[in-house]
């Protein structure tokens, strides 16, 4: 059974320092017929080097760079337009998915009755410095004081 194409679309914008991390999580996931879509929203940092120094070493990993600086949501509908996969996921460039959330929805929508819309939800975990990102540890109620102890913005299950 031919799986189906899953594309993970990553905005950003000036986030050179913290985009590698999003991107490994996205190139992490257990299922593996994805592509990675970049798009870069006019950075002036060195995003756009260190994307394609990671694209480079993963055929999966494409690239969008345009410029003027036009937003999140422009950014996020030239991912789409630019989108291959039968299904869509987003990811924002200062979070990161747990290995198996991309396995997680594809199954659950194997479940869905066929020739029907489909949209599958997922949790968010806030992690707290010390801790480490799990399933096991879920928490999506507890919302973090201060920005200073996060470890991470979200993890998507």
């Amino acid at each position: 059974m031919n799986q189906p194409l899953v594309s993970i679309i990553i905005p950003t914008y000036n986030r050179a320092h913290i985009v590698p991390r999003a991107i490994q999580s996205a190139l992490n996931q257990t299922y593996q017929n994805i592509e990675v879509i970049v798009v870069d929203d006019g950075s002036t940092d060195d995003t756009g080097a260190i994307v394609r120094k990671i694209a480079h070493q993963d055929a999966r990993l494409r690239y969008i760079h345009y410029s003027p600086n036009r937003g999140g949501n422009h950014a996020r509908n030239i991912g789409l337009d630019n989108a291959r996969g039968d299904y869509v996921t987003f990811l924002d460039s200062d979070d990161t998915y747990l290995p198996q959330k991309v396995e997680h929805q594809v199954n659950a929508t194997s479940r869905l009755p066929t020739g029907t819309p489909h949209v599958v939800q997922c949790a968010i975990q806030y992690v707290l410095k010390g801790q480490k990102p799990s399933e096991s540890n879920l928490d999506t109620t507890t919302r973090p004081k201060a920005i200073d102890e996060l470890a991470s913005d979200y993890i998507f299950l």
